[in-house]
């Protein structure tokens, strides 16, 4: 067990026992985070529940730093909408332009299958977290509505307790995809943008997630769902409905065509680059 894991457990212990969340935010009348610009999701979430009796929270960090060695460029390329208004809320008026990651939209028929599937890199604590998480709480609650359903997990470099459970790398990620009917994406901690997300929608496949599992992805077309009884009863519907799984993946698909596509992104930061050049001028 490494310090990783003592935050994830922690997590866990305040969000599942309310009674040793409120005894041990009844301790601790303050709380004093230091180097707070390098506070993750995580973290956050540790404090917001050890600060909840009294809401007393002081955070040191460097912000306004990073904010004067920003405003030194040219301009600022974020990956998504949510950290261009972070980057605006602490007071950085440089240029910014949204450049999202990318994938290609393929023509993939809808299957005719009962499975769930998560792909994802397995030495990454939040993809460790949200497979444990399937395994543990959400599939038990799916198979008691439908004994039937199938449910498929892989990825590259498993630790050992996943790899006792037969869960590990395949050949293709894509393959892995094409026989799902439903894309699983329950994270709870972490940032950026799902690439796997993203390419589930590019390939016409509906997905369930969390609010952090989609986060970075503008669309619609996806259900949320944060906790397990409501994402249980999402990926039931969609695994009996195939008509409707067949729907908001094809919806999805178009909407990531229209707004992921490479060509397309690649396309607006030439525009972007064109209009700084035009403003030196």
């Amino acid at each position: 067990m490494d310090f990783d894991d003592l935050l994830f457990l922690l997590r866990r212990l305040l969000r599942e026992r309310p009674d040793v969340r409120d005894r041990l935010a009844s301790q601790f009348r303050y709380v004093l985070v230091d180097e707070y610009q390098d506070t993750n999701a995580l973290q956050a979430d540790v404090v917001r529940d050890l600060s909840s009796a009294h809401g007393n929270v002081l955070v040191v960090g460097r912000d306004l730093h990073d904010v004067r060695e920003m405003e030194q460029l040219d301009a600022i390329v974020p990956i998504s909408d949510a950290d261009a208004a972070d980057f605006r809320r602490l007071g950085c008026t440089r240029p910014m332009h949204v450049v999202p990651c990318s994938v290609i939209a393929r023509d993939v028929p809808p299957v005719d299958s009962r499975t769930a599937g998560f792909i994802g890199s397995l030495d990454f604590r939040p993809n460790q977290d949200a497979v444990r998480w399937i395994l543990d709480e959400l599939w038990p609650r799916v198979t008691a509505q439908e004994p039937d359903a199938r449910l498929s997990i892989a990825g590259s470099a498993p630790p050992e307790w996943l790899r006792r459970r037969g869960i590990g790398p395949v050949d293709s990620a894509e393959e892995l995809m094409r026989g799902v009917a439903v894309f699983l994406a329950p994270l709870f901690a972490g940032g950026g943008m799902r690439i796997k997300v993203l390419e589930a929608m590019a390939m016409g496949r509906a997905v369930v997630a969390t609010t952090l599992g989609a986060g970075g992805i503008d669309c619609p077309h996806l259900v949320i769902a944060d906790d397990v009884a409501s994402f249980a009863d999402a990926v039931v519907r969609l695994l009996r409905d195939r008509e409707e799984a067949a729907r908001m993946g094809a919806a999805a698909r178009a909407y990531v065509a229209e707004r992921y596509d490479g060509a397309s992104v690649a396309r607006g930061l030439l525009r972007f680059y064109q209009s700084l050049q035009s403003a030196k001028q």
